[in-house]
């Protein structure tokens, strides 16, 4: 129904669809976040060692 608690009723059986969506997103944000700082940390310093030899 197009009401307050129509409204109030759709937010909150959509929770458990929230708290898995928003578990994914903080995983995959980790996981590329992580890696992109892993890239920095080794692959650029490799990087400068190599072209300022």
């Amino acid at each position: 129904p197009l009401t307050l608690t129509g409204l109030a009723q759709c937010y909150f059986l959509a929770l458990p669809f929230f708290k898995n969506s928003l578990l994914a997103d903080i995983f995959y944000t980790t996981i590329l976040v992580g890696s992109y700082e892993l890239c920095q940390k080794y692959l650029v310093k490799e990087w400068v060692k190599v072209y300022f030899k």
